[in-house]
């Protein structure tokens, strides 16, 4: 038999029935579900944070800045009630207009801009202000006469001695009699309410009939004028209207501005509550949000340490506890491959996290490094809004006071040309000799130009803007060019020069446009040829186009003169730029006829065209189109001198009784011509508050309201003579605003206050009878 050895038995295998998942996908399990549940958290967080974060970024990017706006407003609204109380309480006129000039100032704060309404009540607010400036200084200067008036009255009350006792009973009374009536009248001058001064007044008149008159003059003279007891009184009352009328627009202005102020102040105390209400109520609903989630995380995290434990560090705690057996007892280490595989896969795992936090942060350096540029160019971007913004301000600064430019101006050119076109009008009509209507006619047309060329500075910033506005009429094309011949033919004699019109056969003689336009372009052209010429002549043409289209036209002023260099040709046509600047100390001129010639000629549809040689001429041409009218017109002299005439006639069967408010000396002598032979009688007012006052002392079938007078404009004084005709009643008369304010948005202003009918300077006589007997119905 063999002999039996001893041997160690092979190891069991392990069971197959039951097989234990390995450790890194176990491991790998209870990461991805610890990943999911901390972004869980992390979602409802962050989505809390970032409604709070919107939130808050436009509360502080639109809900602060417009509360912050609003308060500005507001305080800017209070600080200009101070001003108003300033000006209406100052005694000292330097103060008043320094405060009246923060005032102005303050009411160009573009704080008001962003509401439109808030902006009118400030500059209606501002007007108010001024008013009560101006009946301050008037106030003031009626107040200087009184004191000067009360320090004489005060003087003859002292030097009145009584009478010796040896006068007789009567003169002793009179002695009595004027020094009581130099009381009262003393007391007239220290009244403060109308009250108080008609009882003085009562008394002061009731005395005046006790006391020799002729001595009390004499004794109440000054350097030779008698001082008037009725100037003292009405002054008197004059001081006591002005304060009444300083008090209610105070009253007024006062109360606009609180209620402006308390209301801006109450809305941007609501909107702001209500914001940071609606803030708190997001970070309450996120923090409990939060708190739910973190509540839930903490409570699975928890279980997630017991399962790793369990099945995590427990058979790791046991492989190292083997190896440590193995290696003290120098044994082979037999683990099963599960471990082995587990071993191989934790070491995995380190060396690729290792790589992986190398990384992120790299990755990090380059996320700070991208934020650091975007924050340097949000800041640049900032600083860059900023200066647009203040150029933006600036600009618009620049343009306003441009319009105020023009609007002023054109205000005071067209009051005197009023006048001037007026009297030529009239010379016309005293059947002046051949040669003397030749010399009107000629005064006359360039008074039109005149007038053209201020409408034109007027309507420049609209051409820049491409709002002008063409106006079309039935016109002659060869009174067009007649007129521009008359108007040049004796400058072109003065230089020895032609001038010529022709007129092309087939060109049609009459057509629809705007003639002051077409007129301005060819004058101009003219202008400038005539210029630039030395001999030869200059030649105005016009012919039907080559297209043969009915009522195209080709138009072209040809000169002799020095012509332009080709380098020039380019700029020719720019603002303010002539050949070259020699030219310019030579010949004068502004450089801008070209470059208004050339946009007119574009809105009207066509182009200005330029052919020039030097030393040899130059000639511009362009073409436009017109309608043609139906019928043919009325001879335009003649059919205006015969219209006013039976304008003439028609009123005077029915004369007409006219209140005229005009502060121009000249514009009443004016208008007192034109209604010379119509029978009308004429009030006249020389400021709105003495038109308001006799409109209410009497009725009237018109009144001819001038805009812009002193003491109180036409804008206010309309307002009151409606609101005057709504409180007793009466029918509305027709009010015609005869204003030199002669922009687009003057009529809308004038009619907005109550105004029937506009009429800009310069007037004519046949538009102003027209106007009247069309109001009062006679046509």
């Amino acid at each position: 038999m063999p002999e039996k050895t001893d041997r160690p038995s092979p190891p069991a295998p392990p069971p197959t029935g039951h097989k234990k998942p390995a450790l890194i996908p176990v491991l790998s399990m209870y990461a991805v579900i610890a990943v999911i549940l901390l972004s869980g958290l992390g979602v409802i967080v962050g989505k809390a944070l970032n409604t709070i974060g919107d939130l808050a970024e436009n509360t502080r990017d639109s809900v602060l800045p417009e509360i912050f706006d609003r308060q500005r407003t507001a305080i800017n609204l209070e600080r200009l009630g101070r001003f108003a109380l300033i000006i209406h309480k100052a005694d000292d006129p330097k103060k008043r207009r320094a405060f009246r000039l923060a005032a102005k100032i303050l009411s160009q704060d573009t704080a008001f801009d962003a509401n439109p309404e808030i902006r009118s009540k400030v500059s209606r607010c501002y007007e108010a202000m001024e008013r009560i400036a101006i009946i301050r200084g008037r106030q003031d200067v009626l107040q200087k006469r009184l004191d000067e008036d009360e320090s004489l009255l005060r003087e003859n009350l002292a030097s009145l001695q009584p009478c010796s006792p040896k006068a007789s009973a009567r003169q002793r009374a009179m002695n009595r009699a004027e020094r009581v009536l130099l009381i009262h009248l003393l007391h007239v001058l220290s009244s403060n309410s109308h009250q108080g001064l008609e009882q003085t007044v009562k008394t002061v008149n009731e005395l005046s009939n006790k006391v020799d008159t002729a001595r009390l003059d004499a004794r109440l003279a000054r350097n030779g004028t008698t001082i008037s007891q009725s100037a003292i009184i009405d002054t008197k009352r004059r001081i006591l209207n002005m304060d009444m009328a300083c008090n209610k627009t105070w009253d007024e202005v006062n109360r606009d501005l609180e209620t402006l102020s308390a209301s801006l102040t109450a809305n941007a105390a609501i909107e702001a509550s209500q914001r940071f209400t609606t803030i708190a109520d997001e970070a309450s609903a996120g923090l409990n949000g939060g708190l739910t989630g973190l509540i839930i995380a903490i409570s699975t995290m928890i279980l997630m340490l017991v399962l790793v434990r369990r099945d995590v560090l427990t058979p790791i705690s046991k492989t190292v506890q083997a190896m440590a057996r193995a290696r003290d007892s120098h044994a082979p280490i037999d683990l099963p491959e599960a471990r082995l595989r587990e071993m191989h896969e934790i070491q995995t795992s380190v060396e690729l996290s290792s790589t992986l936090m190398a990384e992120i942060t790299h990755r990090t350096q380059e996320l700070e490094q991208t934020n650091a540029a975007l924050e340097k160019e949000i800041a640049e971007r900032i600083r860059t809004e900023r200066e647009l913004g203040r150029a933006k301000e600036a600009a618009e600064s620049a343009d306003k006071a441009k319009s105020d430019f023009l609007a002023g101006m054109s205000h005071e050119i067209r009051t005197p040309m009023n006048t001037i076109l007026g009297m030529a009008e009239l010379m016309l009509e005293t059947d002046p000799t051949p040669e003397q209507r030749k010399y009107i006619e000629i005064f006359k047309t360039s008074g039109h130009h005149l007038l053209g060329i201020i409408n034109d500075v007027l309507d420049i910033s609209k051409i820049e803007a491409g709002q002008l506005c063409l106006e079309t009429h039935d016109t002659t094309l060869s009174d067009v060019l007649d007129k521009i011949h008359l108007l040049y033919r004796t400058k072109a004699d003065d230089k020895g020069l032609s001038l010529k019109v022709v007129v092309g056969e087939g060109t049609p003689k009459r057509i629809m446009a705007d003639p002051i336009r077409i007129g301005q372009i060819l004058t101009n052209l003219v202008d400038n040829a005539i210029k630039f010429t030395h001999q030869g002549g200059v030649s105005i043409e016009a012919h039907p186009a080559p297209s043969g289209i009915e009522g195209e036209i080709v138009f072209s002023v040809s000169d002799t003169g020095i012509g332009i260099p080709p380098e020039a040709q380019r700029r020719v046509f720019d603002r303010f730029t002539q050949a070259d600047s020699s030219t310019t100390r030579q010949y004068g001129g502004t450089g801008l006829g070209l470059s208004i010639s050339r946009r007119l000629v574009e809105i009207m549809g066509g182009t200005l065209r330029l052919n020039s040689s030097p030393k040899r001429g130059t000639t511009f041409s362009f073409t436009l189109r017109f309608p043609l009218p139906e019928q043919a017109p009325e001879s335009g002299a003649e059919a205006t001198r015969e219209e006013v005439r039976h304008l003439t006639d028609m009123l005077r069967q029915r004369p007409v009784s006219i209140l005229l408010a005009e502060d121009s000396d000249s514009n009443r002598e004016l208008l007192k011509f034109y209604l010379a032979h119509a029978g009308c009688e004429i009030d006249f007012a020389e400021n709105g508050l003495e038109a308001v006052n006799k409109f209410k002392e009497k009725t009237y079938d018109v009144v001819l309201m001038d805009i812009q007078m002193p003491v109180m404009d036409g804008f206010e004084a309309t307002r009151l003579l409606r609101e005057h005709e709504r409180q007793t009643g009466m029918q509305p008369t027709p009010i015609i605003a005869v204003t030199a304010n002669a922009l687009s948005e003057d009529r809308g202003r004038c009619i907005e206050a109550g105004c029937t009918f506009y009429l800009a300077k310069p007037v004519s006589k046949a538009t102003l009878l027209k106007t009247l007997a069309s109001t009062v119905g006679i046509v």
